[in-house]
């Protein structure tokens, strides 16, 4: 990865224990969605969450709005191999408005509730899974359609959590 890495700013240098870390935290998620459901990677860059709930069986689309990213996530798909039900778009979750996902993903996206707005991506009653260290701030940062359905701690880690955010349908919340 340190060649694509250069090449495209992904992550900083990490030890193979940081990047089984991540691998790991990122599969904590599996368990909070359905088999067989649509998910959306928003901002995959260096594949974190998306590769490996891929590699778990996941049908995911990875988003990601620089080309050189996607492309880079294109290879690792490939690298996997044909067995994951995986795709990258390169594109901004702005520009989507049709409701074609169950559930949506993110970690490590800067200004979510200007990206997400009101999540037309979202089927009604989608989810919408964050990576974070704080769910309370993503309470005050989302749009009011949203509310916080589950707050799932990450093992090993003492503020790493998964918030769980249910997409209300009007007079729902």
């Amino acid at each position: 990865m340190s060649v694509w890495g250069e090449a495209t700013n992904l992550t900083g240098k990490l030890s193979d224990e940081d990047l089984a870390f991540h691998c790991l935290e990122s599969a904590c998620g599996k368990d909070l969605l359905e088999p067989g459901e649509s998910v959306l990677d928003i901002g995959s860059g260096a594949g974190f969450p998306g590769i490996p709930l891929a590699i778990w069986g996941v049908r995911i689309t990875l988003l990601e709005p620089r080309e050189r990213r996607a492309a880079f996530l294109r290879h690792v798909l490939r690298a996997l191999g044909a067995g994951l039900n995986a795709g990258v778009r390169a594109d901004r979750v702005e520009r989507l408005s049709e409701p074609a996902f169950d559930s949506a993903t993110v970690r490590a996206v800067g200004g979510l509730g200007a990206t997400v707005g009101e999540a037309k991506f979202l089927k009604p009653n989608g989810k919408l899974l964050i990576w974070t260290s704080g769910a309370a701030r993503y309470e005050r940062e989302l749009a009011p359609g949203f509310r916080l359905e589950e707050s799932r701690p990450i093992p090993t880690s003492r503020t790493r959590e998964i918030a769980v955010f249910r997409k209300c349908s009007t007079g729902n919340i």
